[in-house]
Order: structure tokens, then sequence, then C-alpha cells
């Protein structure tokens, strides 16, 4: 289904957030992301809040969700959102922040599927912007 406005407003308003962000402006994040997607990757097929559980190889137990996942010829693009809103000077930290959950992630996946990640992305819609991350092969 398309994301027009009304139907982010439906949204937010379920999540108790009416009047709180602006339903346009998400709107136009949601489309920007979009055309970013479908020009990056044209071909993928998205599935978005992907459960993943897996055990760390410290006997830790991990339960996540990844945000967005991209099938793509090669294997699988991750992206992780974050309501960061840095300015682009200030996204080491975030990347920083936010890698070793990338890592679990990408590890599970692989593990789980037996397809790679080729890609790791943090997308960060309140600063208009994505970091791409390098993390080690799984």
């Amino acid at each position: 289904l398309p994301m027009d406005e009304a139907r982010v407003a439906r949204i937010l308003d379920g999540f108790g957030l009416e009047g709180a962000i602006d339903s346009s402006r998400l709107v136009r994040q949601i489309d920007a992301l979009d055309r970013w997607i479908s020009l990056r990757w044209p071909d993928c097929h998205r599935h978005v809040e992907i459960p993943v559980e897996s055990i760390l190889p410290s006997g830790q137990f991990m339960q996540g969700r990844i945000d967005l996942l991209l099938e793509v010829a090669g294997g699988w693009v991750l992206l992780d959102h974050q309501a960061n809103p840095a300015p682009r000077d200030r996204w080491d930290p975030v990347a920083t922040e936010h890698s070793g959950q990338l890592s679990v992630y990408a590890d599970a996946l692989v593990r789980a599927t037996g397809r790679s990640v080729t890609e790791t992305w943090i997308v960060l819609p309140v600063a208009a912007g994505a970091i791409q991350i390098t993390i080690g092969a799984p």
C-alpha cells in the first residue's frame, strides 16, 4: 500500500503520536528513501521488520529486529533506521555506536540463510542521509 498522508496519520495516531510528527514531512522522507533504494538496488525485494535471533560467541542470546532487509542478487543489504538528527560532520560516532549491532545482525543472517550480507547501512531520515558501515566478514 502507498504511504500517503492519511495512512501515515492513522499509523501515527495508533502510536499516540498524532500531532507530534508532521505526516506530510514523514511521507516526503519515505518517498526519498524509496527513490534511493529503487535507484541503488532496482531489482531488490524488500523485507520489513525482520526478527532475528542468535547465540553470540560469548554464549549470550541476542534477539532483535532488522528494520529493512533488501534481497539482492549477491545476497542481502541490511538497513537500520536511526532517528538521530546529527549533522553530517558528527556521523562518525553514530556509525561507531551502531556498527556492532549491524555486525551481529549480519552474522546471524549469514548463518541462518547461507547468503552473504553485501552492504550494511544506517539510514538517518531526520538528518536526511545514510551511512554505509563496513563490517568484518562473518
